[in-house]
């Protein structure tokens, strides 16, 4: 769940290196994501040229320059699915030369909520990628300086985005997995 300020193109996984000639031309600025059987990855660019690369799944994630090529190479030879997104500013700084140092995961409930996590890395200036997820809902905030940058939040009923998708984020309630990864 990444916020996307429109979506460019969906389709298969083969056709990544046929529009990678498209978003270099155009200048984009935004990510390609691959969906895999196996993991989910995005392809972040700026102004036409890779950025840097996120490899996720389950509650396991990794981010950096080297993951690019793998994802590219993945993309065109295992089945999958792609999406491009354009990116504010804002999430695409975000992203450049971040690194995943360490990982923490928590269980939340009555005494440790959701809005209590955010609100604590808010306040210390934390830099994160925090992900909770609740039994029919899962959530993501982009952390930095002291502000969430951007946010997405997706349920069975609705799929939401920036300060609407971080308000639904810190309102959840009830039993969630929730990792941060600095």
């Amino acid at each position: 769940l990444i916020p996307s300020t429109r979506v460019v193109f969906e389709g298969l996984s083969r056709d990544y290196y046929a529009r990678q000639k498209e978003l270099a031309a155009s200048g984009f600025s935004g990510c390609v994501r691959l969906a895999f059987a196996d993991f989910e990855g995005a392809v972040f660019y700026e102004r036409g040229r890779p950025l840097t690369g996120l490899e996720e799944c389950g509650t396991w994630m990794a981010l950096g320059e080297e993951l690019i090529a793998p994802l590219e190479n993945k993309a065109v030879v295992t089945d999958g699915s792609m999406a491009i997104y354009e990116l504010s500013g804002d999430l695409i700084g975000f992203f450049r030369g971040r690194k995943i140092g360490s990982t923490v995961e928590t269980e939340t409930g009555p005494q440790l909520g959701v809005r209590a996590l955010i609100d604590n890395l808010l306040r210390d200036g934390s830099a994160c990628v925090f992900k909770a997820r609740g039994a029919t809902w899962v959530g993501y905030a982009f952390i930095a300086g002291g502000r969430a940058i951007d946010a997405a939040y997706a349920s069975d009923r609705e799929r939401l985005e920036g300060g609407r998708a971080a308000d639904a984020l810190r309102k959840a309630s009830g039993k969630a997995t929730a990792v941060m990864y600095f």
